[in-house]
């Protein structure tokens, strides 16, 4: 599977996730891997180092501004997306937010997530400076784009696997906090305290703006929430919002291996502060083996978790299932959480999914040695789930 990096252009001068983090979220996240910048890189760290400055000006001011109200806004009920990295996670979040009935995050939101509230003018500008698309495929880059929440959370200073973008060396020290609960007691608390925080800041930001705009619908019934990394959090979000569903997203392990290691190659090369090695420490690729370890890490915790978690609130969905039937598919999940899909919203989902028509997904051919590689690491992968990817319902 002899791939380049990435699919699309990422010039050296477009954003990158790091870009708005706030001075001391910056240095936090250095510290913690002590400094160890690339001389490659060095650009990407400077440029961050003088945004930041700004960025925690901005981060005071909303803090002084709105803290109080933020504090006392009450959450909707939760619906997490979750489900490896390239399962469609991202497909099937952005066929949810076409229905207005689900508050979801933003790009804008998940990047800027301490200080978008008196930001977001000056940032709305700024859009030039996004990709065009993702550097692994092409989904369109857009602030207003529904996105996933564990940037924000990277972004806000909690513990967050993908602290390995910027430092692929340590990536088994950032990968540890995928299981959250394995974390020190402070860790945990932190990060409790800034997922519910940056949540409560989403929904008093569709308030704030409605009143802004006159509109006099009330909040959002139901909050979209869709990370890979929550696949490995089970157990800890029930216990946080007991009223929150799941929508478990599943695919081949064969077309899940190949696409996965072509995400990390391309995020790893746009994003990282020094260069990711070629080979792993057993002198495999390094992005095979990084693909590996974090599938055993994130489904070694959701089998954990799912076994105490009641069967009603998790569906499973399978990709194939999914990307051949996506109405049929919603109408099921939409079913499952007891959400009538009332006409407007079916409305508005058919031209979503018309939009999707002309996306085609990114194809990857393994070599017989890596099939075997795939089959012999992942035979705990359940069977059940290969089988629902690749057999519509």
């Amino acid at each position: 599977m002899n791939k380049p990096a990435i699919k699309n252009p990422y010039p050296w001068w477009k954003v990158k996730i790091w870009h708005g983090m706030t001075l001391v979220r910056w240095l936090h996240l250095l510290a913690r891997y002590r400094f160890a910048i690339g001389v490659s890189r060095l650009h990407r760290f400077i440029t961050v180092a003088i945004i930041s400055i700004i960025t925690q000006l901005l981060a005071l001011v909303q803090h002084v501004r709105f803290s109080r109200r933020i504090d006392a806004t009450s959450l909707p009920k939760p619906i997490f997306i979750i489900g490896h990295w390239r399962t469609g996670t991202t497909f099937l979040h952005e066929l949810f937010s076409a229905d207005d009935r689900f508050l979801t995050p933003n790009a804008m939101q998940c990047m800027c997530p301490e200080h978008f509230l008196v930001s977001r003018p000056a940032i709305q500008i700024l859009e030039v400076l996004l990709p065009a698309n993702r550097p692994m495929d092409d989904i369109e880059v857009r602030w207003q784009a529904p996105q996933e929440d564990e940037f924000a959370l990277l972004a806000s200073g909690a513990r967050s696997p993908y602290e390995l973008f910027a430092f692929p060396r340590a990536h088994s020290k950032a990968l540890a906090a995928l299981d959250i609960e394995s974390l020190g007691h402070r860790d945990q608390a932190a990060w409790r305290r800034i997922f519910t925080r940056f949540l409560k800041t989403v929904a008093f930001a569709q308030m704030r703006m409605r009143r802004i705009k006159g509109d006099n619908r009330p909040p959002s019934p139901f909050l979209l929430l869709k990370s890979p990394t929550h696949t490995a959090r089970l157990r800890m979000l029930a216990q946080m919002f007991p009223q929150a569903r799941f929508v478990h997203l599943t695919r081949d392990r064969q077309a899940l291996f190949a696409s996965s290691v072509s995400l990390w190659r391309a995020l790893l090369a746009t994003q990282s502060l020094h260069q990711a090695p070629e080979k792993a420490g057993d002198g495999s690729d390094f992005n095979q083996a990084l693909a590996l370890e974090a599938f055993d890490a994130l489904y070694a915790n959701f089998e954990r978790d799912r076994a105490s978690l009641e069967a009603d609130r998790l569906i499973d969905i399978g990709y194939e299932e999914l990307t051949s039937a996506p109405m049929e598919t919603m109408q099921r999940i939409y079913g499952f959480l007891g959400i009538e899909l009332d006409e407007a919203a079916e409305q508005s989902l058919r031209q979503r999914i018309g939009a999707f028509q002309t996306y085609k997904a990114s194809s990857h051919r393994l070599a017989p040695e890596e099939e075997k590689l795939v089959d012999q690491h992942w035979s705990h992968y359940p069977e059940r789930y290969s089988a629902l990817a690749s057999q519509p319902e």
